[in-house]
């Protein structure tokens, strides 16, 4: 178990321009939370890697995950005196929080299932601080052809591929990251907060063109 969780830490962030690109999620992290306060409900915790980003100590944490790679005993381990959670399925809180995250885990929900995990967060606490991948337009291009270059395992067939450029994602057979558009995902927020604040990581101001977007929805 431990060797499962050392490798998943040595893929993400063992070095170079990977872990430059993973630590952005956190670092903004940190930026949106010096202001608040207050207890934390996150969605996809893994290894509550996340604590140690946030800006505040929370009064209360509760983390959920799917305990893939001994991510949750990990976190068990390091943070003894916060709650995890075990769940492969939508998993409803029974009270409220001030501060709701969910880091590089929408992404992975199944399209049909996004929706109700989204009102979920929107129930449990009246801030969402996410982030997920762009997997569409130019980055996501430039992403494919160098995955074809390198040979590896590449699953987008090739019209896939040219719909995912165009950002026209329901035509994509959905498989993780595959077939993700963080547009949708922002149009089904907009429809449940007051306000939707979108940055891109690490160019901010152009999400489009970034490799990572965190947002910031507030009811």
């Amino acid at each position: 178990m431990a060797q499962l969780r050392s490798s998943y830490n040595e893929r993400l962030f063992s070095g170079g321009a990977r872990k430059w690109l993973h630590e952005m999620r956190f670092r903004w992290l940190r930026e949106q939370t010096r202001d608040m306060e207050g207890s934390v409900f996150e969605l996809g915790c893994f290894d509550a890697r996340s604590l140690d980003y946030l800006a505040f100590r929370p009064t209360r944490y509760l983390g959920v995950d799917a305990g893939w790679e001994g991510g949750l005993d990990a976190a068990r381990m390091r943070y003894p005196q916060f709650e995890f959670r075990r769940s492969q399925t939508l998993f409803c809180p029974n009270e409220c929080f001030g501060i709701a995250l969910a880091l590089e885990t929408l992404e992975h929900l199944p399209r049909h299932e996004l929706p109700d995990y989204l009102d979920m967060l929107a129930r449990t606490a009246p801030v969402l601080l996410a982030t997920v991948p762009v997997e569409v337009g130019p980055v996501f291009l430039g992403k494919h052809l160098v995955k074809l270059v390198l040979g590896s395992n590449e699953s987008y067939r090739p019209a896939e591929a040219m719909f995912s450029t165009l950002c026209m994602t329901q035509r994509v057979e959905q498989d993780q990251h595959k077939g993700f558009n963080y547009r949708t995902l922002l149009d089904l927020l907009r429809s449940r907060y007051q306000k939707v604040t979108v940055t891109g990581l690490p160019f901010s101001r152009t999400p489009m063109l970034s490799f990572t977007v965190g947002v910031r929805a507030e009811k």
